[in-house]
């Protein structure tokens, strides 16, 4: 049997503007650019590679700490970085995409456990994993 079937929803449009469109969710909208090359405009907003670099990593931090309360493992913050990697000829395609992450408070095996939830429950990062490869390196630092 199936869990609950989730949806969401989220809408774009241009605007007129080289390069530029509002894209958004549940009534919020932003701002988004396109790369420099595509438009030949340089991004003034965030891209949507950034937005998707954003969304895999915001996603973790919102896990994590999640978790950690769960679990009981008192954090001070949890730290994500995100750099991804891709080829001018085969602009749709992340050759990499590395993650680093401090979770401040932590032990290195409660950062690493945390993470792995994580991994295990956000589709974003789901969906990287299996297109790219996405290398993840854990810190734990607790005083």
């Amino acid at each position: 049997m199936a869990g609950e079937l989730k949806q969401s929803r989220a809408m774009a449009e241009t605007l007129g503007v080289p390069g530029r469109v509002t894209a958004g969710a549940r009534g919020r909208l932003m701002l988004v650019d396109s790369s420099g090359g595509r438009s030949g405009v340089e991004p003034e907003a965030l891209t949507a590679g950034e937005l998707f670099l954003s969304a895999l990593i915001g996603c973790g931090a919102v896990i994590v700490e999640s978790a950690a309360r769960k679990n009981g493992v008192k954090i001070e913050k949890a730290v994500f970085a995100a750099t991804s990697s891709r080829y001018s000829d085969n602009l749709a395609k992340y050759t990499a995409i590395d993650i680093e992450v401090e979770v401040i408070g932590a032990t290195q095996a409660e950062a690493e456990s945390l993470v792995k939830v994580y991994q295990d429950e956000c589709p974003i990062y789901g969906l990287a994993a299996t297109a790219s490869k996405v290398s993840v390196k854990i810190k734990g630092t607790k005083n």
